[in-house]
């Protein structure tokens, strides 16, 4: 599936009922940062840190909408490959990843993004670049941070 920008204009509404909705469960249910997480976040630049939450999973959310799934999947659905997903203040971290600090200081990356960029309207851009992933300028950004603290993957 070619990604146009008629297409992303679609898409973006959408994704972002999804991603709020997905936000606000794992807000209610999740775990906030540790002591260690809590300081990587603050050298991150994170403003307001203690709202960050981090949600367990077996697998990664899915869109429910069926549009949006279907879209998902053409485009080579990453979600379900993921260690970690950010959306917005929540990071989903697959269960065989908890409390991995490498993968969360990734997805902490991806929260400042959120921050810097308006919250979830930046899923705009990440639809843009999904079929670059993992070589567009969110994701490249985001390793870069990991890098900063742990060195090359």
């Amino acid at each position: 599936m070619q990604i146009t920008p008629e297409l992303v204009e679609f898409l973006t509404p959408l994704a972002i009922q999804w991603a709020a909705e997905e936000e606000a469960f794992a807000l209610k249910h999740g775990e906030p940062l540790n002591e260690a997480e809590l300081r990587y976040a603050k050298k991150i630049g994170i403003q307001f840190p203690e709202q960050v939450r981090l949600f367990k999973v077996a697998d990664m959310p899915s869109p429910k909408n069926t549009i949006l799934k279907k879209a998902a999947d053409e485009m080579g659905n990453q979600l379900s490959n993921a260690d970690g997903l950010t959306l917005n203040k929540a990071i989903f971290i697959k269960q065989n990843h908890w409390r991995n600090l490498r993968l969360i200081v990734h997805e902490l990356a991806h929260t400042a993004q959120y921050e810097r960029n308006g919250g979830l309207s930046l899923l705009r851009q990440f639809i843009l670049e999904y079929s670059e992933y993992p070589n567009g300028s969110l994701e490249r950004e985001a390793i870069s941070v990991e890098e900063k603290f742990f060195g090359p993957r």
